[in-house]
């Protein structure tokens, strides 16, 4: 599965909740945001999971998305302990 395979109103919604948030998470939201794909992993809903990755992704949070996909949820909570 693909960004491609999004639904172009769920893109919106993420695109415009980044809007609304100025492009930014806080250490919570994006702690929250993990533990949200990990558990959508756990039962294998794997369109979350990507649009979890799309939204970071759009903000430019590349490295974490990148995390995420590959289930290193540990070393997104040791980057959140650094900001």
């Amino acid at each position: 599965m693909t960004y491609e395979d999004l639904k172009e109103e769920d893109v919106n919604k993420m695109r415009n909740l980044n809007r609304k948030n100025h492009y930014c998470l806080s250490c919570k939201e994006l702690e929250s945001l993990a533990k949200k794909h990990q558990n959508h992993r756990k039962i294998g809903d794997e369109y979350t999971c990507l649009l979890i990755e799309y939204r970071l992704t759009d903000i430019n949070f590349h490295t974490e998305a990148s995390l995420l996909h590959a289930g290193e949820y540990e070393k997104v909570i040791e980057i959140i302990k650094t900001w």
